[in-house]
């Protein structure tokens, strides 16, 4: 299959898979980022309504992106999946990534999955056919420094001055984090974190597509699978 309905990435000398559900775009940091943010990006500008706002989205969009690419890939990342459609004219704040789960030599994860289970109370086991997984979310609200500095970043990339907002109008952001620790019993060199990351501002509204993203990323997680494991 292509990578617009697969995506498949190397754990050690393992391949992964999982589907790729229509409008999300797999970015492998293994290889070339510059060529991929750009395919990315140019089927986000042809969704923009021409004009001013194409040049606006090309470089808001190829921004933020490559800053995450590059965020991801120091972080480990081995396929960081990114929205490809735009909704009202602006990026989804959501992204999965998928990264090995290093443990020490000679231990068992499934060791490490009960001890992460025994002090988290988020932790919750799930069945992937033959895989074990162990599933992790949290939900909680966005430091104000660290939503000024978005603000002012996004400001920067539109060539735009920060507005004034007073205080009783600052916005809540609550950032979602949903991460699976998954990989095969008998194969302890196939092991993966998938983690999900979205914001929500709160209201009803943003708060159900942020719900509505995390399952899909829940239904995308029952499709992984090891091949030759």
């Amino acid at each position: 299959m292509s990578d617009t309905s697969k995506g498949n990435a190397v754990v050690t000398d393992r391949t992964y898979q999982f589907i790729l559900p229509p409008g999300w775009y797999r970015v492998d940091l293994r290889k070339a980022m510059a060529s991929q943010v750009k395919e990315l990006v140019d089927g986000l500008v042809a969704q923009a309504p021409a004009g001013p706002q194409q040049s606006r989205v090309r470089v808001a969009a190829t921004n933020q992106l490559t800053m995450a690419c590059q965020e991801a890939k120091a972080n480990g990342v081995l396929d960081l999946v990114l929205p490809a459609k735009l909704i009202e004219g602006a990026l989804m704040s959501a992204s999965w990534a998928f990264l090995p789960l290093e443990t020490p030599a000679g231990s068992d994860p499934i060791e490490l999955l009960a001890a992460i289970a025994s002090q988290d109370t988020s932790a919750s086991l799930v069945e992937i056919q033959d895989l074990v997984a162990l599933r992790i979310w949290s939900r909680a609200q966005r430091s104000e420094e660290a939503l000024q500095q978005a603000v002012a970043a996004i400001a920067v990339e539109l060539d735009e001055p920060v507005p004034e907002v007073p205080d009783e109008d600052q916005a809540v952001v609550w950032t979602h984090r949903v991460q699976y620790l998954l990989g095969h019993p008998q194969r302890p060199e196939c092991w993966l974190i998938a983690a999900f990351s979205g914001v929500d501002g709160g209201d009803e509204q943003s708060v159900a597509l942020t719900d509505a993203l995390v399952e899909l990323f829940d239904e995308v997680i029952q499709t992984v699978r090891f091949p030759h494991a």
